[in-house]
């Protein structure tokens, strides 16, 4: 520990980040616990990944550490920490599917979370949920997830054949290509554009109240049930896919890291759907 009062932050910087022998050679001289410690009191200055935001939480306090681990252990010839790490706790929800209306039960989770860090977060989620439940078999449906049939069920990448379009169309595009304003739309031209285009485009924003979606030439509304019109473009393009929505029938619990905790965005499809499609 002494050698190390001696060293200037720059020096301890490039220990973290950069020069293996050094590290290695604390963590063999230190106890893991200790040395953890150490490079958490330093990750404001020595790391340069700033304050964490741990008070109360000793949960949180636990994932910066993780993450520091993470970050000066696992990659030390590659800068990974090169912006502030901002921890505080969050909640998704947790769908678990169920044979009877409403077809989904919801569970809020509350887990640590690391800003910019989608992957580890993903983690967290799992890890709170299997913290109760250890044997639930969870999949994170998003463009982030390590899973390859939870990327490949993503709304950016699961598509949906249109007669109308030469080509297939994820659904997310398929979406916000459909909904009718009050001043424009739907917005045909957007079905040929790359997803972040078409979720760039400022006539979604700009065009006043959505009223309505539109789509080969019928009409679905957005009351009573908000949600219903994108339930029913996902189940269309799972249909048109069974051996993704076999894979999903594996699994009895979803996630998505990028909903928000009130969103309803997370599709959980009973077994007996997805099998009978």
């Amino acid at each position: 520990m002494q050698f190390l009062n001696l060293i200037s932050k720059n020096q301890i910087q490039n220990a973290c980040w950069a020069v293996p022998k050094p590290l290695a050679f604390c963590i063999r001289r230190m106890q893991a616990a200790h040395f953890c410690k150490m490079l958490f009191n330093l990750s404001a200055d020595a790391c340069g990944v700033g304050t964490f935001c741990t008070d109360g939480f000793p949960e949180a306090e636990n994932s910066a550490m993780q993450h520091i681990r993470d970050c000066a252990i696992l990659d030390l010839h590659k800068l990974v920490c090169p912006k502030k790490l901002e921890v505080f706790m969050a909640t998704r929800t947790i769908c678990f599917p169920i044979s009877g209306y409403p077809y989904c039960r919801e569970q809020p989770v509350t887990f640590t979370w690391i800003k910019g860090s989608k992957r580890q977060n993903i983690r967290a989620v799992h890890d709170a949920v299997h913290t109760t439940d250890p044997d639930v078999s969870i999949l994170e449906v998003s463009s982030a997830s390590v899973q390859p049939e939870g990327e490949g069920v993503s709304s950016l990448r699961l598509l949906l054949h249109l007669d109308s379009v030469a080509q297939d169309v994820p659904i997310s595009t398929v979406f916000e290509a459909t909904k009718v304003f009050e001043h424009g739309g739907p917005f045909a031209d957007l079905l040929t554009c790359e997803p972040p285009k078409v979720h760039k485009d400022t006539r979604l924003r700009t065009s006043g109240e959505l009223l309505r979606y539109s789509l080969e030439e019928s009409e679905y509304p957005t009351e009573p049930y908000p949600d219903s019109f994108f339930e029913w473009l996902y189940c269309r393009a799972l249909k048109q896919s069974p051996e993704k929505a076999a894979q999903l029938s594996r699994y009895n619990a979803f996630s998505d890291i990028a909903a928000a905790a009130d969103s309803k965005s997370i599709m959980a499809i009973p077994r007996e759907q997805l099998q009978s499609m």
